[in-house]
């Protein structure tokens, strides 16, 4: 089992690719537990959460498997940096983050294959938490608001949710769960729709 740890950090206003490390360790893979326990063992789930707060952009990407994929884009403008960390386990997984503003924060958890996350949040002071557990799973996010919480949890295979909210009449934020296979979800809120 390959483990892949990249950790990001940039200056405020800066792109958060300017400065990278990267880790790659082999570990003897345990018989009869799943790559998702192994991560969580290692790690915990509070890693995801637990990035310090300050003006510089921080990011962890750690990913098992094979064909994983990942773009982090974040840009700062003053105020805290922004934070993402992806978690992705299994294969041809991708996710692809941007962020503008300040004190925005992106975690997305993948466990299963052929998932794909696209979130792009421009605002302050926003939090988003993606979680996919199965196959073929896709969340299309752009939001344009500050101050707000969100929750997009997935569990099933080939289930979508198209996520877009911009304005001051958002609300405060809410959490979605989808439970089964093959479920369609779109909210749009704030956002004109063209006849």
């Amino acid at each position: 089992m390959k483990k892949l740890y990249v950790y990001f950090l940039a200056a405020a206003l800066g792109i958060s690719s300017l400065q990278a490390r990267g880790q790659t360790q082999q570990k003897e893979s345990k018989e009869g537990v799943s790559n998702e326990q192994q991560l969580a063992e290692q790690f915990g789930t509070d890693q995801l959460v637990d990035l310090p707060v300050n003006s510089v952009n921080r990011a962890v990407l750690t990913q098992v498997g094979n064909g994983n994929g990942s773009s982090i884009d974040q840009r700062t403008f003053g105020g805290a940096g922004n934070r993402v960390a992806i978690l992705q386990s299994g294969n041809a997984n991708t996710a692809n983050t941007s962020q503008t503003g300040a004190g925005n924060v992106t975690t997305v958890k993948q466990m299963g294959n052929r998932n794909t996350v696209d979130s792009d949040i421009d605002g302050f002071n926003t939090e988003s938490a993606i979680i996919q557990d199965g196959n073929n799973n896709r969340v299309n996010q752009g939001l344009s608001v500050d101050d707000r919480r969100y929750k997009v949890e997935q569990k099933g295979n080939n289930n979508q949710l198209n996520q877009q909210e911009s304005g001051i009449a958002a609300p405060p934020g809410y959490e979605v769960y989808m439970q089964g296979n093959g479920i369609r979800m779109t909210i749009e809120q704030g956002i004109k729709i063209k006849p």
